[in-house]
């Protein structure tokens, strides 16, 4: 994030202005203020900038001095906003403290955010990348346009790096142009299509999910994980209409990331809307009744029960070879990537978790 704006760090006081126009026309501010037919007191005020330079006296000042009015309000309106910024640096340097709370260096390797050595401009770059005025918004800033995020006891995130995750998204989702708002009937179809695509390699599958996706009105985002953030997954809405699916693939592996992805689509498939559902990707926790309903109808989608009888077979055969053979000839049935068998089996406690990894797809960013 480069900003190249030009922002001086001074401007020149109106009142000064003034002052030298004064003493060029060797008059005194008493008899300025009688040809313009003002106060002597107003005149003293602004040439110490302790009044401002009004519209109506700007054009008094062009008439006497020649001067247009329009440079004596840019002057007025330069120096205020000046006088403003210092004031809100010298606030945003308080909350120095706040500001270390973020996954700052991760950002700025990611040029989200510019280097800067001083408290208050990185206070300050913080805010507009979450787009807030003030740190004191960011919580009522993610209540009121994304709602509540839930997350299961399980979590060690720490909040700050989740609400800078969910940002990114967000701001990465904005630039994303979709045709269409969400289509659910047109997202089931594409899910389907999503997940025999996982059988022909994990490339090509996550290309297809993005466009089938978005054919369907959403937006599937791969976002890394940042510092301290324990999170494989989250649905949220941007809007009404425009939902969004995050994966960040922190366990590398894609039976991992195809269980997140279609974990994610059952809540914008199922639940409410005004909810940013947060998943961790399996672990101990998912207490609320989202959370198991979209871990049932993912496991469902991607291996349905009639085939658990198919999957305890695999864990009774003898020899890894042979457990190996009977999981592909299984994903070639269902149409999907061995590693989701595979993931299943350890889940399940069928195989052990150190067993059959050879399956599965490692990913790399």
């Amino acid at each position: 994030m480069t900003d190249l704006a030009f922002a001086p760090n001074y401007a020149v006081p109106p009142g000064w202005v003034l002052d030298e126009h004064l003493a060029v026309h060797g008059w005194t501010q008493a008899e300025f203020a009688g040809r313009c037919g003002r106060s002597a007191k107003l005149i003293s005020q602004i040439v110490a900038g302790k009044a401002p330079i009004e519209p109506q006296t700007a054009l008094q000042f062009e008439s006497v001095l020649g001067l247009k009015a329009e440079i004596w309000l840019g002057l007025e309106k330069d120096y205020r906003l000046h006088q403003a910024r210092q004031a809100e640096a010298e606030r945003a340097a308080t909350h120095a403290g706040w500001a270390k709370e973020f996954p700052v260096r991760e950002l700025v390797k990611r040029r989200l955010l510019p280097e800067t050595k001083s408290n208050a401009d990185l206070v300050q770059s913080l805010c507009r990348f979450l787009g807030i005025a003030k740190p004191e918004a960011l919580d009522k800033r993610f209540t009121e346009l994304q709602g509540s995020f839930r997350h299961s006891s399980a979590f060690d995130s720490n909040v700050y790096s989740v609400k800078t995750w969910l940002r990114i998204g967000e701001l990465q989702a904005a630039d994303v142009g979709l045709h269409r708002s969400f289509d659910k009937d047109l997202f089931l179809a594409a899910l389907a299509k999503i997940r025999s695509a996982t059988g022909l390699g994990f490339s090509a599958a996550m290309t297809t999910a993005r466009q089938l996706s978005g054919e369907a009105g959403v937006t599937v985002l791969t976002v890394p994980p940042l510092p301290r953030l324990s999170v494989s997954g989250v649905a949220f809405w941007l809007n009404q209409d425009r939902p969004v699916i995050m994966l960040t693939a922190r366990h590398l592996r894609d039976d991992h990331l195809w269980f997140s992805f279609f974990h994610e689509a059952a809540h914008l498939l199922l639940h409410n809307r005004r909810t940013v559902y947060l998943d961790d990707g399996g672990k101990a926790g998912h207490d609320a009744p989202e959370e198991r309903e979209a871990d049932q109808w993912a496991a469902h989608f991607l291996i349905p029960s009639e085939y658990r009888s198919a999957l305890k077979k695999v864990g009774d055969l003898s020899g890894v070879p042979a457990k190996r053979a009977a999981v592909r000839e299984l994903a070639k049935q269902l149409g999907i990537a061995p590693g989701i068998v595979v993931g299943r089996l350890q889940y399940e406690r069928i195989v052990p978790w150190n067993l059959l990894n050879d399956l599965k797809v490692k990913l790399t960013w």
